[in-house]
Parts: structure tokens; C-alpha cells; sequence
């Protein structure tokens, strides 16, 4: 599974349109979930074996999958969640500054 959406990355300027999570790490304690993407230009160019556009990015986010959820589709929905209106400041307050709504309103895809 992948999660389609354009972004423009910073640390390149370019645009990816296709996103796999790699790896997931989840925080019981703090109850916390961080994914680690890896951004593509398009689907053709990851199952083509091309890299990515850049280095790994991480995302944390709030919240823990349930006892019988998988840890990647929990995190591949969290990612695709759209900002809240009410001016959630996540995104600046989470460590490393990995944007925590870049992926919102995408698409998750096979």
C-alpha cells in the first residue's frame, strides 16, 4: 500500500506524487505513532526500483492502532487525515519538524 498525493518536498523542491511507509514505531506510553516515508515522483518509478526523491521522512502523530489493527494501515490513515480547522499546531509543536499534515487528503492506493 502507498499513499498518493503531490507534495512539493522542501529539502528538494521537487514533487512526489506516490508515498510508501517504511517503518512504523508506536509510543504506548505516550501514546504516539511515527511512520517513516519515503516519497517517490510516481508509482512507476518505486515499482520500478528507482529511489526516492529524498531521504526518509518521519511523521509523528497522535494516537495508537488498536490491538488487532496493523501498525501500517493505522498509520497510512492517520497520514491522510485532513488538518483540523481549529488551528491544531501538531505540526510545529512534534519533534524534528516533519510537517504532520503533509500528506492530508491523500489517497491511499495499492
Amino acid at each position: 500500500m502507498a499513499i498518493k498525493q503531490a507534495v512539493v518536498l522542501e529539502s528538494t523542491g521537487a514533487t512526489a506524487e506516490y508515498h510508501v511507509v517504511t517503518q512504523v514505531m508506536i509510543d504506548t506510553l505516550s501514546k504516539t505513532t511515527s511512520a517513516t516515508i519515503m516519497s517517490y515522483v510516481s508509482a512507476d518509478t518505486h515499482t520500478s526500483g528507482k529511489q526516492p526523491i529524498q531521504g526518509a521522512t518521519t511523521i509523528y502523530m497522535q494516537g495508537v492502532p488498536d490491538a488487532n489493527e496493523g501498525a501500517i494501515s493505522f498509520a497510512e490513515k492517520l497520514l491522510i487525515v485532513s488538518k483540523p480547522a481549529d488551528g491544531d499546531q501538531t505540526a510545529e509543536v512534534l519533534p524534528y519538524g516533519a510537517n504532520r499534515y503533509m500528506l492530508a487528503g491523500g489517497t491511499i492506493v495499492e
